[in-house]
């Protein structure tokens, strides 16, 4: 199953990669991903889920809630896996503050530098980023890969017009 067959609300989780990862580690990635789904569970009751490594700095979980909740606990859980395969990979899975930008190739552009990139033309409102604060199934399908200007880093083009 991937991200783009869950239903329209089932729930998705994103976690970028401070760098681009080897091929050896997207594929390592993907092994522990598929054995980590097969026992996720909430209170004892399995989670329909899949977990996919897209693009090469991507971890996307997406869990159908229609059996079972994803529960405070089994979220830590998750979240607990995800940092193990970081310590593993010595790669940051939750730095938050840089933004996947696909200009030739993806590009992580830092938070404190993107306003200074749209000033000098780099990134325009047009500009394709990946928008990971998405949180369903359907939101990932229809924004998650996006102009710049759809996302909440409009913010930025808004004061080059003003």
């Amino acid at each position: 199953m991937t991200i783009n067959e869950l239903p329209d609300n089932a729930r998705v989780w994103i976690y970028q990669a401070d760098r681009l990862l080897t091929a050896d580690e997207q594929a390592f990635l993907t092994e522990a991903s598929q054995q980590f789904m097969a026992q996720w569970a909430a209170h004892g009751t399995p989670l329909t889920g899949t977990a996919q490594v897209l693009n090469g700095y991507f971890l996307v979980i997406g869990v159908d809630e229609a059996q079972a909740e994803a529960s405070g606990c089994s979220i830590d859980k998750s979240v607990n896996f995800v940092k193990a395969l970081g310590q593993k990979l010595n790669v940051d899975f939750f730095n938050r503050l840089n933004i996947a930008v696909e200009t030739e190739c993806i590009n992580l552009v830092p938070l404190s530098q993107f306003e200074t990139e749209v000033v000098k033309g780099t990134i325009t409102a047009d500009t394709y980023v990946y928008d990971n604060t998405v949180t369903t199934a359907a939101d990932f399908t229809t924004r998650w890969y996006t102009k710049a200007s759809t996302t909440w880093l409009s913010r930025y083009f808004a004061k080059q017009t003003a």
